[in-house]
């Protein structure tokens, strides 16, 4: 197949991440590939010349721009793609309209948010009219469309992927200064309230009453983020963790963690948590969002209510005082990872679903 990802980000994202594995994966497996993006765009500068995929710059500022539209239907017309899958809303809408006045490839939306859609009207034109499938990445995902007015039969399930074989274990030392014999507890996570970091903080004073040596770790919160320093300062535990901020690299702070929390309030899907669990981390996990389709209870993880500090610490408790149960739930995390989330499962998931359009 002739196959065409569109996505309108400059930065580098979890979305942006899953469009440079996506185009890889099906690449892998025979396919050509191409790739639509923004100029000056970090997936652009990732996806370097040489590695058989092609790269394509456009202006996708905003999505009511007719003169990118008709560059991008004069773009389609040229190379005539057999699919066409965006993954971003500027993208979507500019790729769409371009689709309409070419010749018609096949049109797939990813959806990765479980927000609904401002009004049924938009959602049966951006999801529906003039959309061959939607890809949502997890059943919450789905549900969200389902509410706005998108047919469920219209929208399959393939969730987020993830490159196993770098998070591996073995091939990875632990980050300087942590461990030593101290059990080691994080998380990992934008500094948004809907990331949960407030209730990992709360529950750091409960558990020191039960193991005062632990060692806590916060990548993705900076020392300078006021409020979420400031309650571990309230709280008297702030000597105890390690605000790390934006990490290029979280693998070395995953592999240093005795037990992973990941207490966010809404999430698609969680590729945080996929990354922790590819690495053999045992989890706690709060029940909700995609989440849900990725944890089976005392399996793979332990789920906690969501808001739950005290839930929070008494799941990590437990985790820490049965340290064989944590071990197994760590290596069957990593058997999910592989068995349900790697790149090659993903891909050829979607593969599949992009021919059945043909």
């Amino acid at each position: 197949m002739k196959i065409l990802l569109a996505t309108s980000s400059t930065g580098w994202s979890g979305g942006q991440h899953q469009v440079y594995l996506l185009a890889k994966g099906l690449r892998d497996r025979g396919n050509t590939v191409s790739v639509v993006t923004s100029h000056n765009s970090e997936l652009g500068k990732r996806l370097v010349p040489g590695e058989g995929i092609d790269v394509h710059s456009f202006r996708m500022n905003k999505e009511a721009d007719i003169f990118t539209m008709m560059r991008m239907a004069g773009f389609l017309r040229r190379n005539r793609f057999d699919i066409i899958n965006v993954h971003r809303p500027t993208a979507h809408t500019i790729a769409m309209v371009a689709n309409m006045v070419s010749p018609h490839a096949g049109f797939v939306v990813t959806r990765r948010v479980p927000y609904g859609i401002p009004s049924r009207i938009s959602a049966k034109i951006k999801y529906e009219w003039f959309v061959d499938r939607v890809v949502a990445i997890s059943n919450d995902v789905k549900q969200s469309l389902v509410k706005t007015g998108v047919r469920e039969s219209h929208i399959t399930v393939i969730p987020d992927a993830i490159d196993v074989q770098h998070y591996n274990p073995p091939d990875i030392l632990p980050a300087p200064g942590l461990g030593k014999g101290r059990p080691v507890i994080g998380t990992v996570g934008n500094a948004n309230k809907q990331k949960g970091h407030s209730y990992f903080i709360t529950a750091i004073p409960s558990i020191l009453k039960k193991y005062p040596g632990a060692v806590f770790v916060d990548v993705g919160v900076h020392e300078k983020d006021r409020e979420l320093v400031g309650l571990a300062e309230e709280l008297g535990v702030r000597d105890r963790i390690i605000f790390a901020g934006f990490q290029q690299d979280v693998r070395p702070y995953l592999k240093a963690m005795d037990v992973f929390v990941f207490p966010s309030l809404v999430e698609g899907l969680g590729t945080s948590l996929l990354e922790a669990m590819s690495m053999q981390r045992p989890v706690v996990v709060s029940r909700t969002g995609g989440m849900v389709d990725i944890i089976e209870q005392n399996k793979n993880g332990v789920f906690v209510q969501p808001s739950s500090a005290r839930d929070i610490a008494d799941a990590v408790c437990g985790l820490l005082g049965d340290t064989s149960h944590a071990v197994e739930l760590g290596i069957q995390a990593r058997k999910t990872v592989e068995q349900a989330f790697s790149v090659e499962v993903v891909s050829k998931q979607t593969e599949e679903l992009f021919r059945s359009l043909l």
